[in-house]
């Protein structure tokens, strides 16, 4: 049921669902990959993503929107809207910020986003020791490694999705046969 272009795991699963197959979470899933070992095919990756994110949206199936998995559908649409604000908003205040030595130029909304970032990752953290927890792994302590997470990858990150999402929304939609 894999469709030969499939990169992304949204579409498959959303092509599981139209075939009337059950698809379920397991929250307590434990998964390690591998990732791009260079800041050029981390971009890259996440490029490729965000444009697979997009054709998975256009694409999403319209029984969806009726079943129990709303939740996840909203999920996604809310991706796009949080790179963008945090490119635009989060992303420009740090440069000002550093670059001027001031605080005052991160701005309402950075400095909104920032709180917003701090809860979301702390979150994941307490939900990802939990389940390694659960799994007999232990979690290293790595404060310095976390702000680099929190911060620098984000500042990676949204600009690259943001610029997969601007080169996903130029690009012609592929025509099916």
């Amino acid at each position: 049921g894999w469709r030969s272009d499939v990169a992304e795991d949204v579409l498959l699963t959303w092509d599981m669902l139209q075939r009337g197959w059950r698809v379920g979470f397991a929250e307590d899933a434990c998964c390690f990959v591998i990732v791009p070992s260079d800041v050029k095919s981390f971009l890259r990756q996440r490029l490729r993503h965000a444009r697979m994110t997009l054709r998975a949206l256009r694409e999403m199936p319209t029984e969806l929107v009726k079943r129990k998995s709303m939740l996840f559908v909203v999920w996604h649409l809310l991706f796009p809207w949080t790179d963008l604000a945090f490119t635009l908003a989060f992303v420009p205040g740090v440069i000002l910020s550093v670059a001027y030595s001031s605080n005052l130029l991160m701005g309402p909304l950075a400095l909104t986003l920032l709180p917003a970032a701090l809860l979301m990752n702390v979150a994941i953290f307490f939900v990802m020791r939990s389940m390694f927890h659960a799994n007999g792994l232990k979690i290293r302590r790595n404060v310095g490694g976390l702000i680099v997470y929190t911060f620098g990858y984000s500042l990676l990150l949204q600009p690259a999705r943001v610029a997969g999402y601007l080169m996903g929304l130029m690009r012609p939609r592929s025509r099916k046969a």
